[in-house]
């Protein structure tokens, strides 16, 4: 009820489909989240793309999910699977029950490795293999809880207080 007054509110707005379906999701409730899915077909709404962006070398580099467009798209996901290992050996244990997809375990885990985040990382990792520069990532969308515990992880792997993560939404 409250959900359909909010989308009678705001038509287009991608936001409360986006909410009403991860509630969804969070219980399993797959039938209805392709419903709310095809409800935004059908009025032709569309969710804002995940991205982030990283300053490096007066250029900003782009990234989103399982993106292969970068010039360097092996040797960053290369570095990413290090990325991956190292945090493993750190005792990191990534939270699969908050991705959202109805899909094996090792399904979620590879939905989540390969996020705009952390691809952005791994690249400013290979540009600045020392710590020598803080890393500022930027999303345009909220954070979440996934990349969060990963990033505390990941700052103390490497220089303690290098890492910023900002939001632009």
């Amino acid at each position: 009820m409250a959900a359909s007054h909010l989308f009678d509110l705001d038509p287009c707005n991608a936001g409360p489909y986006i909410t009403l379906s991860n509630m969804y999701a969070a219980n399993a409730r797959w039938k209805d989240v392709a419903s709310v899915r095809s409800l935004m077909k059908n009025r032709n709404v569309r969710k804002v793309a995940a991205y982030s962006w990283i300053e490096f070398d007066s250029k900003i580099h782009r990234f989103v999910s399982e993106d292969r467009s970068h010039p360097e798209t092996d040797q960053i996901y290369e570095e990413l699977h290090r990325l991956i290992k190292k945090l493993q050996v750190a005792g990191f244990i990534p939270n699969t029950k908050s991705a959202l997809h109805d899909v094996a375990d090792d399904e979620k885990l590879a939905s989540i490795s390969y996020h705009s985040e952390k691809l952005a990382l791994a690249f400013i990792l290979l540009k600045n293999p020392n710590g020598a520069i803080p890393i500022r990532i930027i999303k345009n969308i909220r954070t979440d809880v996934r990349w969060l515990s990963c990033s505390f992880v990941v700052d103390g792997l490497f220089a303690a207080g290098a890492l910023q993560l900002v939001e632009m939404n």
